[in-house]
């Protein structure tokens, strides 16, 4: 028990690291003047803040996984002797024009 407490200050104490690196260096207050209420707003900012490194990764993630899978589809057709012009259309990312 002791063991998972210790693991969620800890987790919390770099929340709020993170969140309290997100603020202009003029705004920062010295971690041992922070109040509850900076606490509470330093980790919920480092919340935010990994929130939305998620979404972009995922985001980013998902468009190289479709252009991967595009380039395999043309090279399939390719190594098959399928239509050049498909191959052609799908690993240029559209018109092809003949």
């Amino acid at each position: 028990m002791t063991v998972v407490l210790l693991f969620l200050l800890v987790g919390l104490l770099v929340l709020a690291l993170l969140g309290r690196a997100s603020l202009p260096y003029r705004e920062r207050l010295p971690i041992r003047q922070w109040s509850g209420q900076d606490w509470t707003g330093n980790i919920g900012r480092g919340l935010r803040l990994l929130a939305d490194a998620g979404g972009r990764r995922s985001a980013i993630m998902t468009q190289l996984t479709e252009q991967d899978l595009k380039r395999r589809r043309a090279r399939r057709q390719r190594r098959q002797g399928g239509p050049e012009g498909q191959a052609d259309e799908e690993s240029s990312g559209g018109d092809a024009r003949p």
